[in-house]
């Protein structure tokens, strides 16, 4: 996945620990990643400044984890 024109969310998946592939992903309209309990929001955070396109739509996943 290299791109998305709208919106990508992520949202919901208490067993989500990674965003894996999403190091190709280039341009997006719009992040929302939340709810994630298990994923640590270090990498949320890490993708969205790479991306900028998060807003505020993108917290309450785990902020106890931390990021390699």
């Amino acid at each position: 996945l290299t791109s998305v024109t709208e919106i990508l969310t992520v949202a919901g998946n208490s067993a989500l620990t990674s965003l894996g592939d999403l190091d190709a992903l280039s341009s997006v309209g719009s992040l929302v990643i939340t709810g994630n309990s298990s994923l640590p929001q270090c990498s949320v955070d890490a993708l969205d400044e790479r991306l900028q396109a998060c807003d505020t739509s993108c917290m309450g996943n785990d902020t106890a984890a931390t990021c390699d």
